[in-house]
């Protein structure tokens, strides 16, 4: 990325970071013993994946031999609730758009199965094998920080599209179980439903409810796996962070972080497991009937409607 051409005072890259950077690789607890499962669970609407993404499956099957991967449809999908939670599929139903179906979705297969849920325009750099070996029975992961303060306001939010788990992790228990407060929500399963609950969550665990270490949730830092923010926001960034003076110190602190984030770019790339190609900044997807999951990924479990 070019210099973003924003001026900042030389003291205002001496604010406190929205984050630490990050200098050593994912940590990892001294036990070493994982309940997350090597499973890779992927969404889309149907079989047929857009051609700017494919290449992504290979690469991601390639990283991980040893793992099983799930490939699920919305249709799959709803079988797959309409047997196991049967209580969501009205609610489930009853949204329109594709994306909310798949937040939802993407919730009951983690409680069910756990294992590591990635969205499709996620495109591997290395293995995951660290993460679920870390010993952490929950990883969630933060949106890149300049996110949650320039656009959400907030100093902390959650991307919905990495999560690993364990299976019936209480936090996915809690957000099946909000599933219908948030219903009539814009995005009602969206990033803002997930980072409410672990919130609610995260305070309760402080009081000793859920306080057992199989029980707990680490937040990975954004560089992990998302380092780069959303593409289409730059030009945002910059019309925003030109009134810098104007801002509050949290946002001032927000538009010096990604001055600096663009300026040092690459900097922590080599403990970066993952790159996010922001799909909803593609303008138009293709399809071909050559891409096919079922042809790409061969060997993908797909839920069997007959299943119980």
């Amino acid at each position: 990325m070019d210099d973003p051409g924003i001026d900042l005072e030389p003291h205002y890259y001496k604010l406190q970071t929205l984050t630490p950077d990050v200098t050593s690789d994912f940590p990892v607890l001294p036990d070493r013993n994982s309940t997350v499962p090597r499973i890779i669970h992927q969404i889309w609407n149907d079989f047929i994946i857009p051609s700017e993404l494919v290449e992504n499956v290979p690469v991601l099957l390639k990283h991980h031999p040893r793992w099983k991967y799930h490939f699920w449809t919305l249709s799959t999908g709803r079988t797959f609730i309409r047997n196991r939670f049967p209580r969501l599929l009205e609610i489930y139903d009853s949204y329109t758009e594709p994306i909310d179906k798949s937040d939802l979705l993407r919730y009951v297969i983690l409680f069910e199965y756990g294992g590591a849920f990635l969205d499709l325009d996620v495109y591997i750099l290395r293995p995951l094998d660290r993460v679920v070996d870390s010993s952490y029975p929950c990883v969630v992961v933060r949106e890149p920080p300049e996110h949650a303060v320039v656009l959400y306001k907030v100093e902390f939010y959650l991307a919905n599209g990495i999560i690993f788990t364990r299976p019936g992790h209480p936090l996915f228990r809690q957000i099946l179980d909000s599933i219908a407060v948030f219903r009539h929500n814009q995005r009602p399963c969206g990033t803002r439903m997930f980072t409410t609950n672990y919130l609610l969550y995260n305070n309760t665990l402080d009081i000793g409810t859920y306080s057992s270490k199989k029980n707990s949730v680490y937040v990975a830092s954004s560089q992990f796996f998302l380092d780069d923010i959303d593409p289409g926001l730059h030009k945002y960034f910059r019309r925003h962070c030109r009134n810098f003076q104007r801002l509050d110190h949290l946002k001032q602190r927000g538009c010096a972080t990604y001055v600096r984030n663009l300026k040092q770019h690459g900097k922590n790339s080599r403990y970066s497991f993952t790159k996010h190609l922001w799909a909803h900044t593609i303008p138009k997807f293709t399809f071909d009937e050559a891409n096919d999951i079922r042809k790409i990924a061969p060997s993908a479990t797909i839920y069997d409607s007959d299943e119980k």
